[in-house]
């Protein structure tokens, strides 16, 4: 799958799924990316962009550790996978790949009208 092509589908989870930006922990700098179902917010299923869109695709549920799990339904190459992990996740480990999940990171925020 193209990134461009992912943009699209994470911007169709939209409809059935509720986005927001939320801190793995309180005393955290940065904010994850993540979604829960707007029918069941308090499920306990929680979605990161490649699992939500896995689950757009192909109904499948895949919580967020297993999202190399999900890509494999999803397709994106290994590297695209892990600059929009970065993104969602607002990490990265070099200088290099934090520019780059920068850039993903407000792609994935535009696709789903969220600020950071």
């Amino acid at each position: 799958m193209k990134m461009s092509e992912f943009y699209q589908e994470l911007e169709s989870t939209k409809k059935k799924m509720k986005w927001s930006l939320v801190k793995p922990s309180p005393n955290s700098f940065r904010k994850e990316l993540r979604a829960k179902f707007k029918s069941a917010p308090n499920s306990n299923k929680c979605f990161c962009p490649i699992t939500a869109v896995c689950y757009e695709k192909t109904g499948k549920y895949f919580p967020v550790s297993k999202v190399d799990e999900a890509n494999k339904f999803v397709g994106l190459h290994n590297r695209h996978r892990d600059r929009v992990v970065d993104g969602a996740d607002n990490v990265s480990v070099n200088s290099y790949a934090y520019n780059n999940g920068k850039i993903v990171r407000k792609r994935l925020l535009k696709a789903l009208n969220l600020k950071d």
